[in-house]
């Protein structure tokens, strides 16, 4: 269920960029299994997923207009010719006028993405390493960290050697649903993704800590589209292409052989 609107706190601002004095923002934050619909003060209009935070300077909208994002959000830019919008991560950095588009940059995971659906943005990393990459509409960025913050190697899983961004098209199933926002319509897209790799959408959506007690079960593929489904009942569809067991402690999940 989208939230309508959010309160605003008065928060301390840190720059994803080290060195900037502190300055005073608003922000908005969203728990694990919650989502806000923002409308900022040039009308641009951010969806905010689960656990995320959305902040933006006092005096936005005044001479400039940037946001700091950690998380994912859809964006619904307002064309502004003398305003370019700007949204900082802490893996890259985002321009553009006017445009929709959605950036998922979440501390904890090893990629960050940037799905363009029309218009025109350029991004460059936050380190200011590299060059500028020009996107069209369809194309979604895709940048590789070293390592997921907060967590430790798994070493059943050999590392492969992944190039730090790649550029491809978003994906479109069947009735048009692109996968990368499915999300804004309250909707699950699964689309042949490991067992690893669905866990931090399942945590996120419904609020739970995933635990797997066994390495295979964890490669396990999957396909699948849900919306109002409940952990529970996502669970045992999935148990209907492969074979595990779950058990449900409160806000844990155990999954085994």
């Amino acid at each position: 269920v989208v939230v309508l609107g959010a309160a605003l706190l008065y928060l301390s601002y840190r720059n994803f960029k080290s060195g900037e004095s502190t300055q005073e923002v608003f922000t908005w934050a969203t728990k694990n299994g919650e989502r806000k619909k923002i409308k900022l003060q040039d009308g641009t209009v951010v969806l905010l997923n689960a656990k995320s935070t959305l902040s933006i300077l006092k005096g936005f909208n005044h001479d400039k207009r940037e946001v700091n994002l950690i998380g994912e959000a859809f964006f619904d830019v307002v064309h502004n010719k003398e305003k370019p919008f700007k949204v900082h991560t802490s893996d890259f950095d985002i321009n553009v006028l006017g445009t929709a588009f959605n950036v998922k940059s979440y501390p904890d995971e090893i990629t960050s993405e940037a799905t363009l659906i029309r218009g025109l943005i350029t991004m460059e990393a936050a380190n200011g390493n590299g060059g500028t990459i020009t996107l069209k509409p369809s194309q979604k960025v895709t940048f590789y960290k070293t390592q997921p913050l907060h967590t430790k190697p798994k070493l059943s899983k050999p590392s492969l050697a992944r190039p730090e961004i790649a550029i491809n098209h978003y994906t479109v199933i069947k009735d048009s649903t692109i996968v990368e926002t499915a999300w804004t319509k309250n909707r699950i897209e699964i689309y042949d993704q490991d067992f690893d790799e669905i866990k931090a959408v399942l945590e996120k959506w419904y609020n739970v800590k995933i635990k797997f007690t066994n390495s295979e079960v964890e490669k396990y593929r999957f396909t699948a589209t849900f919306s109002n489904e409940t952990i529970e009942q996502v669970l045992s569809a999935l148990q209907n292409v492969e074979y595990f067991k779950y058990e449900i402690k409160g806000n844990e999940v155990i999954i085994s052989k």
